[in-house]
């Protein structure tokens, strides 16, 4: 991997590291056909990780930082 190819990216996570657990939440979200684009999602999704709002963008962050999701665009 070269550096032109890499987009480097240092704001998103909300000063959180990745704590243990939240790929396993976040999975579960994704698996149960939550959206992790979606600003409306947020508070649903605080609720059902039990983490506050900044959490959720950073787990949101972080599962998109490890490419362990692809997230598509559905815009007609």
């Amino acid at each position: 991997m070269s550096i032109e190819s890499t987009s480097l990216k240092f704001s998103g996570h909300q000063t959180f590291p990745i704590r243990y657990g939240w790929i396993y939440k976040i999975i579960q979200e994704v698996v149960g056909g939550e959206s992790l684009s979606s600003q409306l999602n947020v508070e649903k999704q605080m609720q059902s990780m039990g983490m506050g709002k900044n959490m959720v963008l950073s787990v949101r962050y972080w599962i998109r930082a490890l490419n362990l999701v692809t997230c598509v665009d559905h815009k007609e």
